[in-house]
């Protein structure tokens, strides 16, 4: 990829007075970003025609990225090409559509997604993850990939607490062509890739369509109403025709949701279990509080926010390796960031992942230490130095439910077994559409001897 990038190295010259040097190399790795932006806040860069013509500017400091999501936030659109590539999944509007389209959409979704029914919520992953423990027990002691069980449990909660609906042995197949489309999604999103799918993957998002559609006909032929987010779209109305959502817009509006209910959630919960897989001594000392909070009961919603050590530790995973490594953003007008003048048609890239391992505002940021989300040592922050889930208009609305979730995953995992990374594993992220592991991440699941453990998964 490297040929296809300006040859214009600044490395070892001073940084300009404006914090902006030019690279030679930039490969679109998050552990680039990093090398590159803790040493100036904004980095420039051209790639080489016939890709692109146009100016880039990769932004890794909290101030900045105020500016851009705060401050001046109508200045900055989202990009268009990213657009048109997921529009291929999830037609215009919530994730893909212009500012009034996404305005409506957004309020439409909001309710169902922050305030979720957080007793569903817990018993829908609960169940999920007990079925997956049960899945995976002949294979433990050898070594299991995890992603695609936490996409299925993903899935499967989604499925219970926003749309009511109870996935069969259907979530296999949605949530594989799910993955391979997202895989092909990102690959699209590179400057120089093309834009439109290859003919193998249409039909794969043709099966995501079908499902969904299937869905929503089976749901209109029972029943409408209800307090699930399927039920608010199918009686919702255009705020200025005051005429319903045709099943479409409803299909959608619920694959954009479920692609972002579930992608983030399961790539993050991979990169966590991989961390406590690494820092035995830290998963120890979560396992000795589940064992004193839950006892051999599950997680319920009274407990749910005494897992304070599960949370914190998803925390920190997200800080280390953020779902969405890189946000996109075009000036659309004349601006200025920092000192830096940036013309209109410029695209700005919001390096997350730099922003979570700036040295400036994290101590030791390559560390995995969860103690640092803890309140005493959260307090003071800066609030744009920790992104994982956007900021501005934006930011993902199902953080609070995604966290909840993923909390409840380790709790009911780490209570059942200890949790190792099986030999010959290589350790790569690759920062696309979303934060993967380049190469498969294997974990030997050791069945824990505490006898709570054992009564909990006989249940």
């Amino acid at each position: 990829m490297g040929d296809w990038i300006e040859q214009r190295s600044r490395r070892a010259a001073p940084v300009t007075s404006r914090g902006l040097c030019e690279v030679r190399d930039l490969v679109l790795r998050p552990e680039r970003d990093v090398e590159v932006l803790k040493r100036c806040p904004l980095v420039r860069f051209r790639l080489r025609p016939p890709v692109s013509l146009e100016q880039r500017l990769i932004v890794g400091h909290p101030e900045a990225a105020r500016h851009i999501f705060e401050e001046n936030a109508g200045n900055y659109k989202r990009e268009e090409r990213v657009g048109c590539v997921l529009a291929q999944l999830m037609g215009a509007g919530l994730v893909t559509g212009d500012d009034d389209l996404w305005e409506q959409h957004h309020g439409l979704v909001a309710p169902a997604i922050r305030s979720p029914d957080e007793a569903k919520l817990v018993r829908a992953t609960v169940g999920a993850t007990k079925q997956m423990l049960q899945r995976i027990s002949g294979q433990a002691a050898s070594g299991i990939e995890l992603f695609g069980e936490l996409r299925r449990i993903a899935l499967q909660t989604a499925g219970a607490v926003l749309l009511d609906y109870e996935f069969g042995a259907e979530v296999e197949e949605f949530g594989s062509a799910f993955t391979r489309v997202i895989g092909e999604l990102g690959e699209r999103l590179m400057p120089f890739s093309l834009r439109l799918l290859p003919l193998g993957l249409l039909r794969e998002t043709r099966l995501i369509r079908r499902r969904v559609e299937g869905l929503i006909a089976e749901r209109r032929r029972t029943r409408e109403h209800g307090t699930d987010l399927l039920a608010q779209l199918l009686t919702a109305r255009r705020p200025e025709t005051r005429a319903r959502l045709d099943d479409v817009a409803v299909r959608d509006l619920i694959v954009a949701v479920l692609f972002t209910a579930h992608e983030a959630l399961a790539c993050a919960l991979n990169w966590c279990f991989l961390l406590l897989a690494l820092h035995r001594k830290l998963q120890d000392r979560i396992q000795e509080q589940l064992d004193e909070v839950l006892g051999d009961s599950p997680v319920n919603t009274r407990n749910l926010e005494r897992l304070e050590l599960a949370h914190c530790a998803f925390d920190e995973a997200l800080r280390l390796y953020p779902p969405v490594p890189r946000l996109t953003r075009v000036a659309t007008g004349d601006d200025t960031i920092m000192g830096y003048d940036v013309t209109a048609g410029t695209v700005v890239q919001i390096s997350i992942y730099a922003l979570h391992h700036h040295p400036d505002y994290w101590s030791n940021p390559e560390s995995f230490d969860p103690a640092r989300f803890s309140e005493q040592r959260a307090e003071g922050r800066h609030p744009f130095s920790y992104m994982p889930f956007g900021a501005g208009p934006h930011a993902c609305l199902g953080k609070g439910l995604a966290r909840n979730e993923a909390t409840i995953v380790l709790a009911e995992v780490l209570r059942r077994y200890s949790i190792q990374l099986a030999p010959g594993c290589r350790i790569e992220p690759e920062g696309k559409l979303s934060l993967r592991a380049r190469y498969p991440l294997r974990f030997v699941l050791e069945p824990r001897r505490d006898v709570r453990a054992v009564k909990w998964l006989q249940k």
